[in-house]
């Protein structure tokens, strides 16, 4: 799937360009989510010349989880599970670096 696929595109008007552009990113579905950037930057005095910036990123599978920095702030459920997992820890690891946004995790 791709980004443009359930975001329409943003093309703000001459009288709107800034410096910055905000444009919320939530996919539809827990899946992988190709986002296509192509960003037009010039200035005014140029009379409508532009560079154009093109970037092609991955977000990956669960990217709209927030990693919970601290603990202290939540609070803890009543219930949980117990399971065991017969995958090497480096393979655990490697899924979850891929399938998460955050920073990577080590071992």
């Amino acid at each position: 799937m791709h980004f443009y696929d359930f975001i329409p595109c943003r093309h703000p008007k001459d009288n709107e360009l800034s410096g910055s552009l905000e444009i919320p990113i939530q996919p539809p579905k827990d899946i992988s989510v190709d986002l296509h950037v192509k960003a037009f930057v010039g200035n005014k005095q140029t009379n409508h010349q532009y560079h154009v910036f093109e970037l092609t990123r991955t977000l990956p599978k669960f990217s709209m989880y927030i990693l919970v920095s601290d603990p202290a702030t939540i609070t803890r459920p009543d219930s949980g599970i117990t399971f065991t997992v017969k995958e090497r820890i480096q393979r655990v690891l490697m899924w979850i670096n891929q399938t998460f946004y955050w920073m990577k995790i080590s071992m």
